[in-house]
């Protein structure tokens, strides 16, 4: 009798202890403040604690809050909305929705004609991929999970982007998925190499079907990017392409690691997007380039 009594205390003890491990872990619903649509594919980052995870197509997110420090911050950025920056410390069983404001350009209603469109191409996957230590050296600093690049048109007219390569290094992974965001801004028309520029000066190009990228292999990966619609209006001289990867809650901790190519006179530049300053920026434009090459039709 002894015995069936221990073993029954066990058992309420086990039943009791086992949700206590998820009564923390909350699920997080990230919406449009304009209008509570939901916003998937969404970056919650913190890079104290290497966290890079990804909103699935629901907008939603799942949180171990048990496992956060309270006193780190949680950066948020999605394709069309500005960048927002919220306490650990503020989620609680009450807080399950985070609201986003719209930030995106305006896209005027313009035809484009393919049959009388013109080619140009910027970047050359015949130039050297660099195998030194630059392999593992990316646009956001020791979290290999996103990476910038500024393209500098030749011409000022409206593009529509076409083809997107990307090359994959051996030292990261491959059979990824990335969200490709392209930003422009009214303010700063022509960045300068080494300065610093708040994100909240650019703005998204929206696109429709804008669903993440698959990148399967080694090498150059070839991306289709007419499907997406994607237009430069001509007032823009150049573009920042950024390549964020997607973690999703199921998925294993992806790293995406792009090497740098001999920069020839390409106007392709490696660039900056910090996801914890908020800040995006130019390197040096004489120096190598991040392995990328765009087409476009003008």
């Amino acid at each position: 009798m002894k015995d069936k009594l221990i073993l029954t205390s066990l058992f309420l003890l086990v039943l009791y202890l086992l949700p206590q491990t998820n009564v923390y872990a909350q699920q997080i619903l990230l919406k449009s403040a304009k209008d509570s649509s939901n916003i998937p594919f969404a970056v919650f980052a913190i890079p104290e604690m290497e966290i890079w995870r990804t909103t699935n197509e629901r907008g939603a997110i799942n949180l171990d809050i048990n496992t956060l420090n309270n006193k780190e911050y949680i950066y948020i950025s999605a394709l069309g909305y500005q960048d927002s920056t919220i306490s650990v410390s503020e989620f609680n069983g009450d807080k399950n929705t985070i609201f986003l404001h719209e930030k995106m350009v305006n896209m005027p209603s313009v035809t484009i004609e393919s049959e009388k469109l013109v080619s140009n191409t910027i970047g050359d996957e015949h130039l050297p991929i660099a195998t030194s230590g630059a392999n593992t050296t990316t646009a956001e600093g020791a979290n290999p999970y996103r990476y910038a690049s500024y393209v500098q048109f030749r011409k000022r007219n409206t593009k529509l982007l076409s083809t997107l390569w990307v090359y994959l290094s051996k030292n990261g992974d491959r059979n990824i998925s990335i969200t490709l965001r392209v930003l422009v801004s009214d303010k700063v028309n022509n960045p300068k190499e080494g300065l610093l520029y708040d994100v909240s000066d650019f703005y998204d190009i929206i696109y429709k079907n804008a669903y993440p990228i698959k990148l399967t292999n080694y090498g150059w990966n070839k991306i289709d990017l007419e499907k997406f619609n994607i237009r430069i209006p001509a007032n823009y001289k150049g573009v920042f392409l950024i390549f964020d990867v997607v973690n999703l809650d199921k998925d294993k901790r992806n790293n995406l690691i792009i090497p740098f190519q001999d920069k020839s006179k390409e106007s392709l530049s490696a660039a900056i997007y910090w996801t914890k300053t908020g800040k995006i920026g130019v390197l040096d434009k004489r120096r190598d380039h991040f392995a990328v090459k765009l087409e476009y039709l003008y």
